[in-house]
């Protein structure tokens, strides 16, 4: 249970990290925006009705959250901003 917990805390990190910022920051829509909102909507979900509903342990939820926030939300939203634009400038 933990391991699909890992991906939406990860893609939900990434969506208000990257795309939402820089639609505030460039004041242009980012691409994929809308429809990486679907991600936020599943985290509710599984909130609400997952954790809410006692269908999974709590432990479970924040462990699957808390590394994908920070492995795979971190990744996604420092490799395109900072990590990848420095690796191709050396190149």
């Amino acid at each position: 249970m933990i391991l699909p917990l890992f991906f939406i805390g990860g893609f939900a990190t990434h969506v208000l990290a990257l795309h939402l910022y820089w639609t505030v920051r460039l004041n242009t829509y980012s691409p994929r925006l809308l429809s990486s909102l679907l991600y936020l909507v599943i985290f509710y979900l599984v909130a609400k009705y997952g954790l809410g509903g006692h269908l999974m342990n709590s432990n479970d939820f924040a462990i699957g959250i808390i590394a994908g926030v920070v492995i795979l939300g971190g990744f996604l939203t420092v490799g395109p901003t900072v990590l990848f634009p420095r690796l191709m400038r050396k190149a």
